[in-house]
């Protein structure tokens, strides 16, 4: 697999991945399927967004997980704000506390 850089002459890395969103949550561990339920009912929902490559969850420790959104570029992440902001609303009526949220672009990847 050849290393790539992805710089200002590139636009995007090949697969067309090229920003991503990563939001972080606690919630009572007790929850944990009741949580994976509901995600289940909103895979139509985040498939019907045009440029959003995937959504995929994991746990990263009792009690919190971390979701990590692959979008076409940031302009495609700004223009679904108002649908992810609103799942993420009805997300946090499993959360207890303030996701923690960072973004960015690509700018270095393995993928050939």
């Amino acid at each position: 697999m050849a290393l790539r850089l992805v710089g200002s002459t590139e636009v995007e890395p090949e697969g067309g991945v090229v920003f991503y969103r990563v939001t972080r949550y606690e919630y009572p561990e007790e929850r944990y399927d009741e949580i994976m339920a509901w995600a289940n009912t909103k895979t139509d929902q985040l498939r019907a967004i045009n440029g959003l490559q995937s959504v995929d969850t994991f746990p990263t420790g009792p009690g919190e997980s971390m979701i990590i959104a692959a979008y076409d570029s940031e302009d495609v992440f700004n223009a679904a704000a108002d649908t992810v902001l609103a799942l993420l609303g009805e997300l946090a009526g499993f959360m207890t506390s303030a996701p923690m949220t960072s973004s960015g672009t690509v700018d270095w990847t393995t993928r050939s």
